[in-house]
């Protein structure tokens, strides 16, 4: 399994390397938010998943494989309002397009608001759906807050912006998790292995 995120920009290079690499391994690749491929994972649904921000709690075995940034999302003509970077303190003054809780980037983009500034953001919308979210926001129907994996197509395309984010920036972690009955076998840990090279080298 593969965060949308993540797939948009590494499920190409995954499968073909895993084809070129051990071609007796059938690999079956699904995309879903972080939340759901974690309560997948530990259901036995899938065997591995790349995912973001792993609660201490989980039962997972987890091998990070980095950290990202966030940036905020913007329409092309929206992004011609902005400064070079926008602060928590100005984001807080935008509606925002998010996935619903209990997905992982809602998570940890409220807990940041409520660390840094004492409330939450303003969400317009949740929704369970990063192309979903790229098409309201591309529309002009909202702002959200994506890594640059997610939009990197839109952004060649001249439908989505990227603007910094600063004072902090919100970054989260990158993580390849396991379940604990499928750790020891071959192919799980071949697949692990493409995953971990493919992610950290590019």
């Amino acid at each position: 399994g593969m965060s949308t995120a993540v797939n948009t920009r590494f499920c190409v290079p995954v499968l073909e390397h895993v084809a070129r690499t051990y071609p007796n391994i059938r690999l079956a690749l699904t995309e879903h938010m972080s939340g759901t491929l974690l309560e997948w994972t530990e259901a036995g649904r899938i065997d591995l998943a790349v995912v973001y921000d792993v609660p201490v709690s989980t039962p997972l075995v987890v091998h990070s494989l980095g950290r990202e940034d966030l940036y905020l999302v913007t329409d092309v003509a929206f992004k011609r309002r902005l400064p070079p970077a926008v602060s928590l303190a100005e984001l807080i003054e935008l509606e925002l397009i998010l996935p619903a809780f209990p997905q992982t980037l809602r998570l940890m983009i409220e807990k940041t608001f409520a660390d840094h500034l004492g409330k939450p953001p303003k969400v317009l919308l949740d929704v369970d759906s990063t192309y979903a979210i790229k098409k309201l926001v591309s529309a002009g129907k909202g702002q959200s807050i994506l890594s640059t994996h997610s939009v990197i197509d839109e952004i060649g395309r001249g439908e989505l912006a990227i603007t910094p984010i600063a004072g902090p920036p919100i970054t989260r972690t990158i993580n390849l998790v396991t379940h604990p009955n499928r750790v020891a076998d071959a192919a799980v840990r071949a697949v692990h292995r493409v995953v971990d090279t493919v992610l950290t080298a590019g």
